[in-house]
């Protein structure tokens, strides 16, 4: 059996490796931010030590290789303080920073709340991170290591990001719903484009989109509009969604469901007030072909 031997493991102080924070331990990092780098899970590259931010001066300015956005580092060889993160908010702000890190010998519970809570406020463009540093020594031999205490929790603002998207989706469900009643889920079901439309806001449409989106002949469509069954709107030619729709559901089901692939692109609808209006391309039906078609 072969004997080992192990060393202790012990932890010294960063004063004794870089007794001064301006003249030793930032030129040290500014020529190792790979160490940094790995440590966050971001390529880092130098663009200028001691930066100057107005009257003021930043530790380290960097880019984000990958983002092509600037990192803000901060270091404090000491117990964090309220001054410091004043610092890097000012900093972050005049120099448009979108990743933050602050490095410092230790960090207070205060200080690692007050980070996470940035991190939890901000989307995912903006990122602040709480570095402790730490140097070991064993058998002689001194290493640095970095401990991330604060970082941006991604799983947090996804869920974020999810549940927005879910509170609009139903803030336009709940919208339609108020516009054009409850009770037209069969219409919208059997028309989808017209649910399409809805979806967007639209309130206004024009004969010849009608026809289009619901697969009506144009002599019927027509007819409905001479009949009053569509409310009309303040631009000639357009007519109330809501009218449509409730038009629909006791007009005759069209003989062939309508093709949707075939819906031109250059449908023009509106997204703003009911009477507001949309432009659209003129009728390219002459009342006397329809009359003839009667």
């Amino acid at each position: 059996m072969v004997d080992l031997v192990l060393r202790k493991l012990t932890q010294v102080d960063v004063r004794d490796v870089w007794p001064n924070e301006a003249s030793d331990f930032t030129p040290w990092l500014a020529e190792n931010l790979q160490f940094l780098g790995d440590a966050i899970g971001i390529s880092l590259e130098l663009e200028a030590q001691e930066k100057a931010v107005g009257a003021f001066r930043s530790d380290i300015l960097a880019k984000d290789t990958q983002a092509d956005t600037w990192v803000l580092i901060e270091n404090q060889l000491e117990r964090t303080d309220h001054c410091h993160l004043g610092q890097i908010l000012t900093y972050a702000a005049s120099l448009k920073a979108m990743t933050i890190i602050w490095i410092a010998e230790h960090f207070t519970d205060e200080h690692i709340a007050a980070m996470d809570w940035l991190n939890s406020i901000t989307d995912e463009s903006v990122n602040f991170f709480g570095v402790q540093i730490e140097i070991w020594s064993i058998g002689g031999l001194m290493a640095h290591k970095f401990n991330v205490v604060s970082k941006p929790n991604t799983w947090l603002r996804k869920g974020k990001a999810y549940k927005k998207s879910v509170v609009l989706d139903n803030q336009k469900a709940d919208d339609a719903d108020a516009y054009i009643g409850k009770d037209s889920g069969d219409v919208l079901d059997y028309y989808p484009q017209l649910q399409e439309l809805l979806s967007t806001s639209a309130r206004s449409i024009t004969l010849q989109n009608v026809i289009k989106v619901t697969g009506h002949t144009p002599q019927r469509v027509h007819r409905a509009a001479k009949s009053g069954a569509f409310r009309g709107t303040r631009r000639e030619g357009h007519y109330r969604l809501d009218s449509v729709i409730e038009w629909l559901k006791t007009a005759p089901l069209p003989k062939k469901r309508i093709d949707t692939s075939a819906i031109e692109d250059d449908m023009s609808i509106s997204s703003e007030d009911s009477e507001d209006e949309i432009f659209d391309q003129e009728e390219s039906l002459e009342l006397s072909e329809l009359s003839s078609s009667d």
